[in-house]
């Protein structure tokens, strides 16, 4: 009968000390996603607008939801392609639409759309891409980056 019960309790013991809670993470070696950045190429007559410097980004006004959040910035890829930048540190769940004003009345209208991955591990409430559409046309989200012409 002892034998029983030392049996039993040094499985309970193991148990106990083997199987983690589920809400224990180990959020150190995790690497969460950054926030949702759109990356745009924006070509007139086939050309990048900022690397012949048609265009700067204070040429460019925006409007839309929270658009005091949204910050533009340039890039340079690895393929040396000057990209622009979207991004926003306070992204709102849903639909978010924002208009890109350029001189000669050139815009690009953006419907950005993030969910959040939850309030569960490590990465909790972070919000995600869940879908792009450019000037009306629906994107792949899985792009590197997105080319829009002007044109």
């Amino acid at each position: 009968m002892l034998f029983k019960k030392i049996l039993i309790g040094s499985i309970l013991l193991c148990a106990s000390l083997c199987c983690p809670e589920e809400n224990d993470y180990d959020c150190a070696v995790v690497s969460c996603p950054s926030s949702v950045t759109v990356a745009i190429e924006v070509l007139a007559n086939n050309e990048n607008v900022f690397e012949n410097e048609t265009y700067t980004l204070e040429d460019i006004t925006i409007e839309g939801d929270n658009s005091s959040d949204l910050q533009l910035s340039l890039f340079e890829n690895e393929d040396s392609i000057t990209l622009l930048l979207l991004e926003n540190s306070n992204w709102q769940l849903g639909s978010n639409t924002y208009t890109l004003n350029f001189p000669d009345s050139a815009l690009i209208v953006l419907q950005i759309d993030i969910f959040s991955s939850g309030d569960v591990g490590c990465c909790g409430d972070t919000p995600l891409l869940d879908g792009l559409q450019i000037n009306g046309q629906s994107q792949s989200i899985s792009a590197n980056f997105y080319t829009i012409s002007l044109d």
